[in-house]
């Protein structure tokens, strides 16, 4: 209906260069939600593809695009951006492709558009001629997102570092953001020597995993800005100094100088709060759980530390009256 008025300007009723933002969601997964991981997953097609298709074809003044879990086979997707290209080529500001396709599939048409700012896509839509291309646009964000949907890693190949190193090269202002959503307990794909600013977990069933923080400590600690899981989790949390993440976390503040902000969910004590302030000497923003945090010092004394140093930190840590406004000026995860 909107693409029939769109395409009868005579009658005035809309003009389709007023228009500038369009989303489109797709429920792909016909079940509950409780069942979701189970169910089977759907995708678009047929005579609503075509209509969305028409109707992207009119909005000449469009900046920013959504589509979402569309779940298109190969072919469908091979021409699914043909109109939006021709007529948005420098007016697209947003563009956010979530599950295009179900399989591997390469959608050479994000990189055409040459004033795009921010675009997200899912990894089985990216491919090293996507990326040879975002290299040469002015391309600020890239936002690679893995959401209930998204098929599992082994479905799926990274992109190689060779090319990522020549995004890198040709264009020095692209910030990667890995991000994670869903129900389910897997990991991020990794983009080996991406130019990675931000890794972001809004899962409530994935743990903080020393495997997953040393892989990002490997390939990203000068380039990494944020670490965060959101959430409140839904797991066991050990209550063991040496079985919980007190220590992975120090080392990550140690090993990626230039990490900004944090977001911790998990148990941890005052000892490891005072650490990290102590050790991120550019961190700005100190996530934590009010509830979650334990008021006692844990850590035993390490070979590193002065005697002084330790004594500080014992003695900083018993006073209670000074530790809980150190909690209440950070923000708290509610």
């Amino acid at each position: 209906m909107l693409s029939y008025f769109v395409e009868r300007p005579q009658e005035n009723v809309i003009e389709a260069t007023h228009i500038k933002s369009l989303r489109f969601i797709f429920p792909c997964n016909m079940a509950m939600p409780e069942e979701s991981e189970s169910a089977r997953i759907f995708g678009t097609g047929g005579r609503l593809l075509e209509a969305l298709k028409r109707l992207m074809g009119n909005l000449a003044g469009l900046q920013h695009l959504e589509l979402v879990d569309l779940m298109l086979e190969p072919r469908e997707a091979q021409h699914l951006l043909d109109e939006v290209c021709s007529i948005c080529c420098l007016t697209l500001r947003t563009l956010i492709l979530i599950n295009t396709t179900k399989l591997q599939y390469q959608i050479l048409h994000a990189g055409v558009f040459l004033n795009l700012q921010v675009l997200m896509m899912s990894p089985q839509n990216l491919g090293e001629d996507l990326i040879q291309l975002l290299g040469n646009t002015n391309l600020h964000h890239l936002h690679i997102v893995q959401n209930r949907y998204t098929p599992g890693e082994i479905n799926f190949r990274s992109i190689p570092a060779r090319a990522w190193r020549l995004c890198r090269r040709a264009n020095p202002k692209l910030k990667v953001h890995l991000e994670l959503e869903g129900s389910r307990d897997r990991d991020i794909l990794w983009q080996d020597r991406a130019p990675v600013y931000s890794i972001l977990y809004n899962s409530r069933h994935v743990k903080m995993l020393s495997g997953s923080v040393l892989t990002a400590v490997d390939l990203y600690k000068l380039d990494l800005r944020v670490y965060a899981h959101q959430g409140l989790p839904r797991y066991h949390m050990q209550k063991s100094f040496h079985d919980r993440i007190d220590s992975l976390l120090l080392l990550l503040c140690r090993q990626c100088p230039y990490l900004h902000t944090l977001m911790v969910r998990e148990r941890i004590c005052t000892g490891t709060v005072l650490l990290i302030a102590h050790t991120a000497h550019n961190l700005r923003y100190l996530y934590v759980r009010r509830n979650a945090v334990k008021l006692r010092c844990d850590w035993p004394q390490s070979p590193d530390w002065s005697y002084e140093f330790y004594e500080w930190l014992l003695q900083t840590d018993q006073n209670k009256p000074s530790c809980r406004p150190l909690l209440n000026q950070m923000t708290i995860l509610h």
